[in-house]
C-alpha cells in the first residue's frame, strides 16, 4: 500500500513539474519573440525575467529527477523548492523595484515568509501546515495574475507540485 502511494506521488509531481515545464516554456519563448526592445528599463526586465523563468525550469527539472528517483520528501527536495522560492523572491523584488509601491511589496514580503518556514519545516514538522498555507497563498497569487501570462499557469502549477510534496510526500525519518 505505501509503495502505491508513493508511485502516484511520483507521477503526480512529475505530470506537474512537466505542466510546469510547457507554461514557463511558453512564457519564456514569448519573451524571446519580442522583437526590438528600446529602453535599459525593457532590458532589465528581460534578463531578470530570464534569470527567473531558468530558476523555476531548474526547479521543475529537478523536481521531475527526484521523483524518477523515488525522492519525494520535503528535506530531499531542499534545492527544487530553494530555487523555485528564489526564483519568486527575484521576481517579487523586481516588481517593488520597478513600481515602488506596497502593493507590489505583498507578494514579495509572502515569498520571504514562506521562505522562513520552509526552513522552519525542514527542522520541525509543526511547520508544515504554516508553509502549506502560505504556498497556498503563493499559488492564488499566481492564479490571480494567471491571465496576463502562461508562466503565472506554471508558478500555480509547481506550487501545487511543492505542496503535494508537503501533503504526500513520504514520511521521513526523525532520530
Amino acid at each position: 500500500m505505501k509503495e502505491n502511494t508513493s508511485i502516484r506521488m511520483n507521477k503526480i509531481l512529475i505530470i506537474l513539474s512537466a505542466i510546469t515545464l510547457a507554461f514557463v516554456g511558453i512564457g519564456a519563448a514569448r519573451l524571446l519573440d519580442m522583437g526590438s526592445v528600446s529602453t535599459s528599463d525593457e532590458i532589465q526586465n528581460i534578463i531578470i525575467s530570464i534569470i527567473c523563468y531558468g530558476l523555476t525550469i531548474s526547479s521543475a527539472v529537478l523536481l521531475i529527477i527526484n521523483s524518477l528517483k523515488n525522492k519525494v520528501g520535503l528535506n530531499e527536495n531542499k534545492l527544487p523548492i530553494i530555487l523555485y522560492l528564489l526564483s519568486q523572491a527575484i521576481s517579487g523584488f523586481n516588481q517593488f523595484y520597478q513600481n515602488s509601491s506596497f502593493t507590489t511589496l505583498i507578494p514579495f514580503a509572502i515569498v520571504i515568509v514562506t521562505i522562513i518556514f520552509y526552513v522552519l519545516a525542514i527542522k520541525n514538522k509543526k511547520f508544515n501546515m504554516c508553509l502549506l498555507v502560505f504556498l497556498s497563498i503563493l499559488a492564488a497569487l499566481a492564479f490571480a495574475n494567471m491571465w496576463s501570462s502562461a508562466t503565472s499557469l506554471g508558478d500555480v502549477t509547481i506550487t501545487l507540485a511543492l505542496a503535494s510534496i508537503i501533503c504526500l510526500g513520504k514520511e521521513e525519518k526523525t532520530e
